[in-house]
């Protein structure tokens, strides 16, 4: 539902700097951007959805003549606009991660996301959240999604930049999807918790790494992250 918005807020923009698609190219950039997006969470090297070259490549199959320079951010960010607005968050999230900071912790997000920087940015304020996340990366920014290995080194880079020495398996990656969020994380020496939601089944058994934590929902969080500590850790960094 949020694509056809997109695409018109993409062909506006276009307008306003003087290219007139016809519309069968909007109907075509209609019927092929979901699909082009689905078909790269499928890639086996797990490059992320480049949005800029995707309409770069469109413009060109209908021989659309593009300003200098175009498309570019403003046109990315332009297109991806009305996807503000699109996300709920768990009810008990925010919550939990003022708890955690008033522990001592220093929250990051590290997120699968097509959208570029900015605009997820403005969803995480409206959101609320934004104020509590020390750091994020976005796969969008990476150019890969997890579980690649670099969008968990630039994670590890971020927070490392927050508290020098901090060790790896000092950092708790939390999230609800086995592959993403357990197996990425724990290959690259991170601990991790697994939060039972509609991505995960509840099945540990066929988990490729047991989680050090799994839970019930993010709400436990507080509660249960310092059973795994490390008697000899501090209390900068998860």
């Amino acid at each position: 539902e949020t694509i056809r918005p997109c695409v018109q807020a993409g062909v506006a923009f276009l307008r306003r700097e003087g290219v007139e698609p016809s519309e069968s190219a909007v109907t075509d950039l209609l019927e092929r951007f979901s699909p082009a997006m689905s078909e790269r969470r499928l890639d086996h090297d797990l490059r992320e959805f480049d949005t800029g070259g995707f309409l770069a490549a469109w413009a060109r199959e209908h021989r659309l003549v593009l300003p200098a320079g175009l498309p570019d951010r403003r046109l990315v960010e332009a297109f991806w606009q009305p996807w503000i607005g699109c996300l709920d968050v768990f009810p008990e999230s925010s919550r939990a991660l003022a708890k955690l900071t008033a522990a001592g912790y220093i929250l990051g997000l590290v997120s699968n996301c097509a959208v570029p920087e900015r605009i997820c940015l403005v969803e995480l304020k409206r959101l609320g959240l934004a104020g509590q996340l020390k750091f994020i990366v976005f796969s969008s920014t990476v150019g890969m999604r997890k579980p690649h290995k670099l969008i968990y080194e630039r994670a590890m880079t971020e927070a490392a930049a927050l508290a020098p020495g901090l060790s790896i398996d000092e950092v708790l990656f939390v999230g609800d999807t086995p592959v993403a969020d357990v197996d990425g994380p724990a290959a690259a020496g991170m601990r991790t918790a697994l939060v039972r939601s509609g991505r995960w089944d509840g099945n540990a058994t066929n988990l490729a790494h047991e989680p050090d934590l799994i839970l019930n929902g993010i709400g436990d969080l507080p509660r249960e992250v310092p059973s795994i500590r490390r008697p000899e850790s501090s209390d900068r960094v998860r």
